[in-house]
């Protein structure tokens, strides 16, 4: 289906994109393309039209023309869907699916879709499937994200992905709750005897000692390696 707005239509000819005024019958032409390096996917996002460029670009445009909308970077040059579920705009590669926020055109979430056959949106959900398979797709926390990387002991993974996130949506709660998340990933890294990076941790989120010394049994077993270890640590 191609995307539309009130009486206009946006489709890509002949190796052009171009928008038709269905009351004029009158033809704007935007740029064109080439069909050999882009394959042309387009949507329609409330009153622009967004749709795929060379180099992993998506381009916004209006009935008017070129929309001033600065153009999105996606970090694949693959497209194989595109949708659109406000705020976010779902962009399929042939290994990945992108969700990327339409107001700031920044990268909110990837996922690995290595089966994925078809994206849509329907009744404001978005839809992924395979040849086998119907799956839903939601954003997810970035809280969770994190939590469960920790899980998985991919703690640098868990840190890089919330600093991205602050650097990105910076406000006071986020900060504190990545101040914990560093708390969390330090005594992880206690437990895990990784003491150097437990001690650099520490001291960037500036963790009050008897916090620190609360982490290890008292007495130390004599004869446990571990404990006498973990208390080097703290002299």
């Amino acid at each position: 289906m191609l995307p539309s707005f009130q009486a206009h239509l946006f489709l890509p000819i002949n190796g052009m994109y171009s928008i038709y005024h269905v009351d004029t019958k009158a033809v704007i032409s935007l740029f064109p393309f080439d069909p050999q390096a882009v394959r042309p996917h387009l949507c329609n996002i409330e009153t622009d039209f967004l749709m795929t460029g060379v180099d992993g670009l998506l381009i916004s445009v209006t009935e008017q023309g070129v929309s001033t909308r600065p153009p999105m970077v996606v970090p694949t040059t693959s497209f194989n869907a595109l949708v659109y579920n406000s705020p976010y705009v779902y962009i399929r590669s042939s290994e990945d699916i992108w969700i990327m926020s339409f107001e700031d055109a920044r990268i909110s979430q990837s996922l690995k879709t290595e089966e994925g056959k078809v994206l849509c949106s329907l009744d404001g959900a978005i839809f992924a499937a395979s040849n086998l398979n119907l799956f839903t797709i939601s954003m997810t926390s970035v809280e969770k994200q994190a939590d469960v990387l920790v899980s998985h002991h991919k703690y640098e993974e868990a840190l890089a992905l919330y600093e991205r996130s602050l650097s990105q949506h910076f406000d006071d709660d986020s900060l504190s709750k990545f101040i914990a998340l560093k708390k969390t990933v330090a005594f992880k890294y206690l437990e895990e005897l990784s003491f150097e990076k437990a001690a650099e941790l520490l001291i960037s989120c500036e963790v009050d000692p008897e916090e620190v010394v609360s982490q290890f049994p008292w007495p130390p077993a004599e004869n446990n390696k571990e404990d006498q270890e973990k208390y080097q640590f703290l002299e």
